[in-house]
């Protein structure tokens, strides 16, 4: 049953806010159950204008890539994974993926170019729910520096990795996963840690044959 972690606004609009919520198991007398299936979520804020989001849906076979917004002629926009909303089976696979990607040219499932949310996870077969992927863009402004990179772990292993260096503040993100999400471990993910000082450097944590894609901001 779904489980989700996102950030989105809350109404009546009072900020931004941080969702998690557990999916239900079926347990040893065939009964769903909500209890006792908790998930582990963090967000990175960052003081800059919100351009735009958008949400991938999952459809029966491969749902396209959705649109989040054009790029910036200025190239200082950056766009980040937002939250991933999972259904059963949803994220059982090592191949399954979801990511915000920048596309320059255009092709066949990015008519445009511009910024895009798009991932290849399924739709239950059951029931019909449907799995989402959320993306967001942010406008730094000028001079801000932005990098990038991934991270990739070994089955069974953990790779912890430091992603910024230098002087000064740093905000980093996801910006996509790709790696099954369906064991009972905290750590069993990808996971971006801020640093302890305003000034120290973030890194990122994943494990179990799974690869993360980050973005920062100097």
């Amino acid at each position: 049953m779904e489980s989700m972690a996102w950030v989105g606004a809350k109404y009546p609009l009072t900020g931004t806010w941080l969702y998690a919520h557990g999916g239900a198991y079926t347990d040893q007398h065939n009964q769903r159950v909500w209890d006792n299936n908790p998930v582990n979520a963090k967000a990175t804020c960052f003081p800059s204008n919100v351009r735009d989001d958008a949400t991938w849906k999952s459809d029966s076979g491969v749902a396209a890539p959705v649109k989040i917004t054009d790029l910036d002629p200025n190239n200082l926009r950056q766009c980040y994974l937002s939250g991933i909303w999972g259904i059963t089976g949803a994220w059982s696979s090592s191949s399954n993926f979801a990511r915000v990607v920048k596309k320059t040219s255009t092709d066949a499932t990015h008519p445009t170019t511009g910024w895009y949310v798009e991932a290849n996870l399924p739709t239950d077969p059951y029931d019909g729910s449907h799995a989402r992927v959320f993306g967001t863009c942010v406008d730094f402004p000028q001079g801000t520096v932005c990098t990038s990179g991934s991270v990739s772990a070994a089955a069974s292993a953990t790779n912890t990795v430091t992603i910024t260096s230098g002087t000064g503040i740093k905000g980093c993100a996801l910006t996509g996963i790709t790696g099954a999400l369906n064991q009972n471990d905290w750590n069993d993910g990808a996971l971006i840690a801020a640093p302890s000082t305003a000034s120290g450097d973030w890194s990122l944590s994943v494990k179990n044959n799974k690869t993360a894609t980050w973005a920062c901001a100097k």
